[in-house]
């Protein structure tokens, strides 16, 4: 079950790490860090469902909330991939 209240210092976290990856920088940083996580992958070893959950937590971290953007998401990946043909 997803948390939706937050405290304090759990904001505070959240705007700071938002604050880094929202950056050109920080966005390059996320998308090296998602990818060596094994967050676009499929996995299957117990280490790499580790390393990807941590993936989603880091995600959760900066704000994202993949379930309630899951479409958004999921559209705006369709659109890229009818962008590539």
């Amino acid at each position: 079950m997803k948390r939706t209240a937050y405290t304090e210092d759990e904001a505070i976290v959240r705007d700071e790490y938002r604050a880094l990856f929202t950056s050109p920088e920080g966005k390059k940083v996320l998308t090296w860090m998602l990818t060596d996580m094994g967050f676009f992958d499929q996995v299957t070893t117990p280490e790499a469902v580790t390393l990807r959950n941590y993936a989603v937590r880091l995600l959760e971290q900066v704000g994202v909330n993949i379930e309630k953007n899951a479409y958004a998401m999921t559209s705006r990946i369709v659109d890229m991939a009818a962008q590539e043909d």
